[in-house]
């Protein structure tokens, strides 16, 4: 009984700081700034966002002759349209539609690509995906539709 008097401020020392940091989900010694996926960016054609609009329901959609390059940089939101900010490295996928398999178009890291290269490996139906190689970038809008015709 004796060592746990002396032991007794110690735990309830260690025991309000656990709580404290059980509050906010993280150790005191970490801020939001180093968990993954803290920084929003988006899939730009010639510095043109192609979602229509940066909303969970929103979709990347390009007419089947699109031309010019894509790129997936951090977005800067202001009054008039989001505009690129940083570069961020990705890679390129291709959903094929007719038999839902998800292949890697390159094991290159772009910052950009030239969109038509990439509708020229794409048949009706499929898109495209991007993805981040930096897990500091969230890219909710991965998936560009390919907009065939009618």
């Amino acid at each position: 009984m004796k060592n746990l008097k002396f032991y007794s401020p110690f735990l309830c020392l260690l025991f309000f700081s656990f709580s404290a940091q059980s509050q906010t989900g993280l150790p005191s010694c970490l801020s939001k700034s180093t968990l993954p996926f803290n920084e929003c960016a988006a899939i730009f054609l010639n510095d043109k966002m192609v979602v229509s609009d940066y909303s969970p329901g929103s979709k990347c959609k390009v007419p089947f002759n699109a031309t010019g390059n894509i790129s997936v940089s951090t977005i800067e939101l202001n009054l008039n349209a989001p505009f690129p900010y940083q570069s961020v490295g990705f890679k390129v996928a291709i959903h094929n539609h007719r038999t839902n398999t998800i292949w890697l178009y390159s094991e290159e890291t772009f910052q950009s690509i030239d969109i038509k290269s990439l509708i020229d490996k794409c048949g009706e139906g499929d898109s495209i995906i991007l993805l981040t190689v930096d897990k500091n970038f969230a890219l909710p809008h991965n998936t560009i539709e390919i907009q065939w015709g009618c």
